[in-house]
């Protein structure tokens, strides 16, 4: 599988009951590749759950980056 496919993948599950309509969004987000995953309980919530996977993959991105030895 090519590995840049995966660096955006997130698997969204929504508990029962969650209907955008009404406003009731629960469930949990996962990424792909590296297994961060975190619990939202909101749309607002999604959102900012998604945006600290963005942040903690850029981290530890930079991070294998910098460990990296340069050839």
């Amino acid at each position: 599988m090519n590995p840049l496919l995966q660096t955006g993948a997130f698997v969204v599950q929504f508990r029962r009951g969650t209907n955008f309509a009404t406003g009731v969004v629960q469930g949990r987000i996962e990424h792909v590749a590296s297994g961060w995953h975190a619990c939202f309980d909101s749309q607002t919530e999604l959102i900012e759950r998604l945006g600290q996977a963005f942040a903690a993959i850029d981290l530890a991105a930079a991070s294998a980056a910098a460990s990296t030895p340069e050839e």
